[in-house]
């Protein structure tokens, strides 16, 4: 990255779905108030879990911070409305004032009850993956930040420097599916509306400064698997490392970034990569989110998640030998189970 340091203090930032103390948006929340003394508002369905937040992250800051909240679902349009006239009023979190930043962090990994057995929230099966399941994930995932970011658009117009961070994954990316392991790995749905959010980010991007202001900036933060009640707290990232992107994010001087993904604090995969010898530096790893032959909207990977993906990739092996090994103790199919072991073997990243 090239951009100078951040140039955002004492802005107003609004995060959906930020009210879980043991997530990433809320651990965002903290990390922007505390080292930015940003103006937060949480937000989340549920008045109770609100308030509840609020009063969580006001005691982990100093007695002047601005921490208030809103109830916001955002696959309800009235909600949204609702949300928007409060902050549009004097007497609201924004005070008559502008918005600064607006984090979509809000997303799900599979329909409630139809993730599949595991560790994991964002696994269903692909062959049991319905059109409902489908159309429920991406309403949460792709619908809705774009609802939540049009609605607050005059709100961020007021900005003298608006931000918009979308919350990815770098499993949006179709040539990380395509070249490792995680893309069997049953996440289809999830993965899909990552990718298509990408895209959002992109369109966003090139279309609403017209509409807001010439600097502003629309990008996606891919925080990597983060130790969260998402995927369990299985994730091998602490949640101030994941949080680290939505903060430089929402953070960017106007000569950063704009219709990006990024993650490690905008270091892209090209220069994540070299450092931690995941992959040889042409690679092409750095690729557009539509396709490898355009590379203008560059794709930051994960390198963290590209990495346990490969852990992955062995776990999974091991336990096809095991699998092996134990068929043939019970004299089943020697040879083929063999030969499958062996036709499984992860390449070396």
């Amino acid at each position: 990255m090239t951009s100078s340091k951040p140039a955002d203090i004492q802005r107003t930032v609004l995060i959906t779905g930020s009210t879980d103390p043991q997530a990433i948006g809320f651990t965002a929340a903290f990390l922007l108030a505390s080292q930015y003394n940003s103006s937060i508002i949480l937000s989340g369905r549920r008045d109770d879990s609100v308030q509840e937040a609020v009063k969580a992250l006001r005691a982990k800051l100093p007695p002047t911070a601005s921490v208030s909240g809103v109830v916001l679902d955002v696959n309800d349009q009235e909600s949204i409305e609702s949300v928007v006239k409060k902050l549009s009023d004097s007497t609201g979190p924004l005070k008559g004032g502008p918005l600064d930043v607006l984090i979509n962090n809000a997303g799900v990994g599979a329909p409630p009850g139809r993730a599949g057995k595991g560790s994991n929230n964002m696994f269903l099966q692909v062959e049991l993956t319905t059109a409902q399941d489908m159309v429920d994930v991406l309403t949460t995932n792709v619908a809705a930040p774009v609802a939540v970011t049009n609605a607050l658009l005059p709100l961020l117009a007021k900005s003298d420097k608006p931000r918009i961070v979308n919350v990815s994954s770098a499993r949006g990316s179709l040539e990380f599916a395509s070249g490792l392991e995680a893309a069997r790995t049953g996440a289809m749905v999830y993965n899909a509306s990552k990718t298509a959010l990408n895209m959002v980010t992109v369109m966003q991007a090139k279309n609403l400064p017209q509409h807001t202001k010439p600097n502003l900036k629309v990008n996606a933060a891919s925080p990597g698997h983060v130790k969260t009640p998402f995927n369990n707290f299985t994730g091998l990232r602490t949640l101030e490392e994941g949080a680290a992107v939505y903060v430089h994010l929402a953070t960017l001087a106007d000569d950063g970034p704009t219709d990006s993904i990024a993650v490690d604090q905008g270091r892209n995969v090209r220069e994540a990569s070299i450092d931690q010898g995941l992959r040889k530096p042409d690679s092409g790893l750095l690729t557009d989110v539509v396709s490898s032959n355009v590379p203008a909207h560059a794709l930051f990977l994960d390198a963290f998640e590209a990495r346990e993906c490969a852990g992955e990739q062995w776990r999974r092996s091991l336990r096809h030998l095991v699998e092996a090994l134990l068929e043939q103790s019970k004299g089943g199919l020697e040879g083929e189970k063999s030969r499958r072991v062996g036709e499984r073997a992860p390449d070396t990243l």
